[in-house]
């Protein structure tokens, strides 16, 4: 005779491996490549709201600037001290172009919020109507202060009094390469992110950058299932525009847990109001960052903004290459460079990343190439130049 408690066992163990995750995860990829197409399908409306950018900078030769970086600098210990190099500070001389790119391919932007250490390029037009200057000092609470530390700086951009509820982050190296709108950025309220959950790669020779995306890694596995906010929305995770990128999250999905999160190091479409709950969730871990006035292997980044975003599942997915195309700068790589700047492809945004790996006696030659290709491309002065 069968009893009821030997029949329930029987039949779980019959079915298991109906209900494996990896299986799971497939019927869930399923679902949301259908949902996302139907998503897609919807008429998209224009944005109406304000959208500003923000944009961080050095002086490297201004000489308070370096004797208070010195000063600092000199308590750090060696492996600390070659953790922060040279080539975060070196001055490629294509800013003015980074605010040429911007009148010419996004005059919609309302303010243009420069973050500095105190001073400004000697050519900048600071009387601009859409421009605004913004001092460490403005933002980042007194106990942080000095920093050098860009880890700091952007982990409380939130607190910039008149920026907008909707923004867009860049380094000084990201440039804006062709026609863009706010809905490349945007959609609706939310922000166009692409949620492949890359696996990170290893290296021999781990950068503090390359930690602090691990830290932020682990402090959302510790906090959120990624299993549950997958299948809350599967047409965000498992969107037909990821291609056959979806085989990350897949197999994210069976792990149970995240072992990277996608970075493209181009522009990031950013929210105030996220950013300050993301920090009163986490502000131990803000506040333990940003008193490092250097960067250090046990910091956080502003991974954390865009992920937390993620597991809320308050962002549009957009494909792997939506926003661009990174590149890193060493003479090897010039050809490749040149090519992007022949217009064959049309990269919305591009990365002009410093490569500590390059020799300093090609920076130079790299450098007055780059400042080439740059004036060829955009060889008519911005009304943010004097």
């Amino acid at each position: 005779m069968f009893h009821a408690d030997s029949f329930s066992d029987f039949f779980r163990k019959s079915c298991e491996h109906l209900f494996t995750p990896e299986r799971f995860a497939h019927q869930l990829y399923k679902k949301g490549i259908a949902a996302s197409r139907k998503t897609a399908k919807r008429q998209k409306t224009s944005i109406d709201y304000p959208v500003d950018f923000v944009v961080t900078w050095v002086d490297s030769s201004d000489p308070e600037w370096q004797s208070e970086k010195e000063n600092y600098f000199g308590q750090l210990t060696p492996g600390e001290k070659n953790n922060n190099s040279s080539c975060r500070y070196r001055e490629w001389d294509l800013f003015r172009y980074w605010f040429r790119a911007v009148e010419k391919y996004a005059s919609w932007v309302r303010y243009v919020w420069l973050i500095t250490y105190g001073h400004t390029p000697i050519w900048l037009n600071l009387d601009h109507p859409k421009l605004r200057i913004v001092k460490h000092e403005d933002y980042i609470p007194h106990e942080y202060l000095p920093t050098f530390n860009s880890l700091c700086m952007e982990l409380n951009m939130w607190r910039i009094s008149g920026l907008s509820e909707h923004f867009v982050y860049f380094n000084d190296d990201f440039f804006l390469f062709n026609e863009i709108s706010k809905e490349d950025f945007f959609t609706g309220d939310l922000p166009n992110l692409c949620a492949v959950a890359e696996p990170l790669k290893a290296y021999d020779r781990m950068t503090t950058y390359e930690h602090s995306i691990l830290n932020v890694i682990g402090l959302f596995n510790s906090s959120y299932k990624i299993r549950k906010v997958m299948y809350e929305a599967p047409e965000k995770w498992f969107s037909y525009r990821y291609g056959t990128y979806n085989r990350f999250n897949r197999i994210t999905y069976t792990l149970g847990h995240l072992s990277g999160i996608y970075y493209h190091h181009l522009p990031i479409p950013m929210r105030k109001s996220s950013m300050e709950q993301c920090y009163a969730t986490f502000c131990q871990s803000f506040h333990d960052t940003c008193l490092h006035r250097f960067r250090r292997m046990d910091d956080i980044n502003n991974q954390l903004f865009f992920l937390w975003e993620m597991v809320h599942n308050t962002f549009e997915p957009v494909s792997y290459d939506h926003y661009g195309k990174y590149f890193d700068l060493h003479r090897e790589n010039l050809d490749i460079i040149t090519k992007a700047f022949s217009g064959r492809k049309k990269y919305k945004t591009i990365c002009l990343n410093d490569d500590e790996l390059m020799l300093d006696e090609d920076f130079e030659y790299v450098r007055d190439t780059l400042v080439s290709l740059m004036n060829k491309r955009l060889p008519e002065k911005s009304s943010f130049e004097i």
